[in-house]
Formats: C-alpha cells, sequence, structure tokens
C-alpha cells in the first residue's frame, strides 16, 4: 500500500442537483481549478452530457465557465417517468494528465433529473 495520491485540477460545479420537466435546459457554472504546479487556471473542461449527444468541449474564462444543455427524456414503456443524468466533467492539463469527475469511481457532484412531459 503506498501514500501516493493522485493529482487533482479541483474544480465546481453548481448546482450539484437541479431537474425539470422535459425539454428541461440545464444550467452548470463550472469554476476549474489550477493546473499542475498551482500557477495556471484551468483554460477548458470537456462536459459529456451521457445523454447520447457528443461531448462539449467547453472554455472556462478565468477559470469560470457558463454553460446549459437541452434535455429531453420520454418516458417508455417502463413505470419509470423520469431520468437521472450524471453529466461527466473532464480536464486535460499542460502535462497531458487527464481527469474525469462525476463518474461512479470518482463519486456524483452534479445530479440531472428529467421528467417525461
Amino acid at each position: 500500500m503506498t501514500n501516493e495520491t493522485e493529482w487533482s485540477p479541483g474544480f465546481t460545479a453548481y448546482p450539484a442537483f437541479q431537474g425539470g420537466v422535459s425539454k428541461y435546459t440545464a444550467k452548470l457554472q463550472i469554476v476549474g481549478g489550477n493546473d499542475i504546479g498551482g500557477s495556471n487556471r484551468l483554460k477548458q473542461c470537456v462536459v459529456d452530457w451521457k445523454d447520447g449527444s457528443a461531448p462539449e468541449t467547453v472554455p472556462l474564462t478565468n477559470g469560470v465557465a457558463d454553460v446549459t444543455h437541452d434535455y429531453t427524456y420520454v418516458k417508455g414503456d417502463t413505470k419509470y417517468d423520469a431520468h437521472v443524468f450524471f453529466p461527466e466533467i473532464a480536464f486535460t492539463v499542460s502535462d497531458g494528465t487527464k481527469r474525469e469527475f462525476n463518474t461512479e469511481k470518482t463519486g456524483r457532484c452534479v445530479i440531472i433529473e428529467v421528467k417525461s412531459a
């Protein structure tokens, strides 16, 4: 067993939980931490909204980005009238290190629930 910890750029996403009725526009503010060495703010991230749409590269201005995404959910042949999405937020830093957040492995920090209209 080692005492090594994995480097993380750190970030915050607001709000942690949101939801509404389909077609729902989710709004997130992403505040990125520092690149390796701590002197440079992160300049971009990639958000995979986990709804089948293409991942979106999001520029960070002074470490901050306000992003929106439209979610659509239509109840199928199941008893469920809503779906919970966990958008993945990833950062790649100057040395090529990539870190993904809001995953089963890293823990959930953003939850978006969309109910069928």
